[in-house]
């Protein structure tokens, strides 16, 4: 089992700090959200695959630098909000690429003003997304510069010390009780990805609710055939 971070998740999901599991995946994230004084302009992107952790770390880095957290979809409404802060999150970076082109070109000129004004002034911001900027099909090619030139710290897709760790604590966020056997058996079994193992966790409480079934091993492998199942179609 991993150790625990000392860095504060029915369905809620424990976000503080002493919730959170080093491991060699994410412990260089961690560090570097840690020792934001050090970043380079005052900017950090932290990347990493869905339900890898970005949520939690972006919550206690805000937490502990009293930064205003928000979504990429707000930060032209939130503009003034953000200027007048010293410590900024923004969050899902790389969705702006669903947006609709004329709110998606107001948010990237805030997002280059803000930007401009916190390196100016020494402020600090924080962005996360699942892909590296190269990806994120910016139009407006002054904040594409901008945003590869900062620095970016990964997230990592789980190690086999984090699996049962992050499998216990999915189960805890939906207050579920499963034994260390049959975390160990579902281990060995599912997709050992962020997404497969919150996809499988999903489906097993739902299944267990619906069907009105105490989760065990025949409960277990009936989902894990059904996963399977569905990932051949």
């Amino acid at each position: 089992m991993s150790q625990q971070l000392t860095f504060s998740l029915s369905y809620k999901e424990a976000l503080e700090k002493e919730d959170f599991f080093f491991s060699r995946c994410n412990l260089n994230a961690a560090t570097v959200l840690g020792n934001w004084e050090n970043w380079t302009f005052g900017m950090m992107v932290l990347v990493g695959p869905k339900y890898s952790g970005k949520t939690h770390l972006c919550s206690v880095w805000a937490k502990e630098t009293n930064a205003l957290r928000i979504n990429v979809n707000e930060a032209n409404d939130k503009l003034d909000h953000c200027l007048r802060m010293d410590f900024v999150c923004i969050e899902d970076i790389d969705t702006m690429i669903d947006i609709k082109e004329k709110r998606k070109k107001e948010i990237e000129e805030a997002l280059f003003h803000l930007i401009n004004h916190f390196v100016q002034r020494g402020k600090k911001a924080l962005f996360s997304a699942k892909k590296m900027p190269h990806h994120w099909q910016l139009s407006l090619k002054d904040l594409e510069s901008r945003m590869l030139s900062f620095n970016k710290v990964s997230i990592k897709e789980p190690d086999d010390k984090l699996i049962l760790a992050l499998l216990l604590k999915l189960f805890n966020d939906r207050q579920v009780k499963v034994g260390h056997d049959e975390l160990k058996h579902i281990a060995l079994r599912i997709d050992r990805s962020f997404s497969g193992m919150n996809e499988f966790v999903q489906l097993l409480d739902k299944k267990s609710l619906t069907l009105q079934r105490k989760i065990n091993f025949s409960l277990i492998n009936e989902t894990i055939k059904e996963m399977k199942r569905s990932e051949c179609q």
